[in-house]
Parts: C-alpha cells; sequence; structure tokens
C-alpha cells in the first residue's frame, strides 16, 4: 500500500511493481500528483546522462554537493541522510529519464544554496512534466490509484505498536475501508512540517 501519488508515492509504486509487489495507491485529493504537480519539476544531481551532455559546466562531485547542502541546513541535517540524498541523486536523475521525464541540457542551473549548476529543471518547470511521466508508468503497470481516499489510521496487530497489518480508510459518502498490506505501507504524504 502506497499512501500518496506525489514525486515519492509513484515512484514507490513503480519500483515496488518492478520488484514483483502487488501495489496499490491510496490519494486523499480528487486528483494525482499532490504537491509534487504544482512543484518547479527541479531535481539537484552533481552528475548525470543530461549533465554530461553540458563540458561547458564546471566540475562537480557528490562531495561538493555533500557540503552544499549542509551548509544550507546550517549543519542541522543528519549527515548520514544527506549522504543518501547526494549518493543517489545522479541514479534518480538518471532512473526518471529512463522513464521518459525530459530535462533539456540547457535549463540546468545553478540554484539557491549550491556552488555549482546541477539543477536540472524540466522543458516547462514544473512538477507536473514528472507526475505525468510518472502516473503514465503506473498505469502502463496497472497499478490502481484510489482518489478521494484518507488514510485515517494505521492498523497494527497491538493498537500502539506491533508489526503493520494495514491501513483504514475514510471516502466522503462511504462507509470507512480497511486495506491490508501483505508487504508494507509506504507512507508518502507529504513532509513532516505539516506533522501534527
Amino acid at each position: 500500500i502506497v499512501i500518496g501519488s506525489g514525486f515519492s508515492g509513484l515512484a514507490a509504486a513503480i519500483d515496488a511493481t518492478d520488484a514483483g509487489a502487488k501495489v496499490i495507491i491510496l490519494e486523499k485529493m480528487p486528483t494525482h500528483g499532490g504537491n509534487s504537480i504544482i512543484n518547479g519539476g527541479q531535481m539537484a544531481a552533481w552528475n548525470s546522462k543530461v549533465r554530461q551532455q553540458r563540458p561547458d559546466l564546471e566540475p562537480d562531485s557528490a562531495e561538493l554537493m555533500y557540503q552544499d547542502m549542509m551548509k544550507a541546513g546550517h549543519n542541522l541535517n543528519w549527515p548520514d541522510l544527506v549522504k543518501t540524498v547526494v549518493n543517489g541523486a545522479p541514479d534518480a536523475v538518471n532512473w526518471l529519464i529512463g522513464l521518459g521525464v525530459v530535462f533539456p541540457p540547457k535549463l540546468i542551473i545553478q540554484a539557491g544554496g549550491h556552488s555549482r549548476a546541477r539543477t536540472h529543471q524540466t522543458e516547462n518547470i514544473s512538477g507536473s512534466d514528472i507526475i505525468a511521466v510518472l502516473y503514465k508508468n503506473t498505469q502502463q503497470r496497472k497499478v490502481p490509484l484510489l482518489l478521494n481516499t484518507t488514510v485515517t489510521g494505521i492498523v497494527r496487530e497491538q493498537p500502539l505498536s506491533g508489526r503493520v497489518l494495514g491501513v483504514m480508510t475514510a471516502t466522503k459518502g462511504k462507509k470507512s475501508m480497511y486495506y491490508r498490506a501483505t508487504r508494507a505501507v509506504i507512507l508518502a504524504s507529504g513532509g513532516f512540517s505539516r506533522d501534527e
């Protein structure tokens, strides 16, 4: 079960399906894409197939991107998570390209907080360019996406602990539904800053 249909939710659904899992995506909004669909369509990576087409750009490295991210976060970031983002960025951009997302080489820019031009942008500089490709890929894989389906609770073996068994949902005008997870529940429903 994947909760949320933005960048990370759709990517997780594609990856899990390709690994052999049977996947369903639950989305609280009436359309797919979440906040990702209205973002700037930008992704930073110190290397990629596209960046290699720009010999005019200054050399970049994982270490430089790591230092930039730590500085931008006033060194309050979790270093291990920053390393995960930095080390995975090239593969993530290349994976999106492989699915069909277009990052024109001419639109690689030096965004705020970065010491190098490493921010890849889509043609329309819109997250909708990425969401459209991810959504198309989930549809090609026949991954069901239920809209207007709000997850209202996580069901566990014990009320506040133990293995996650599934989720409870609420849909306007319908009774609460329970979905059983045989492998995992992936929370891709937004940033921690909205956590009450």
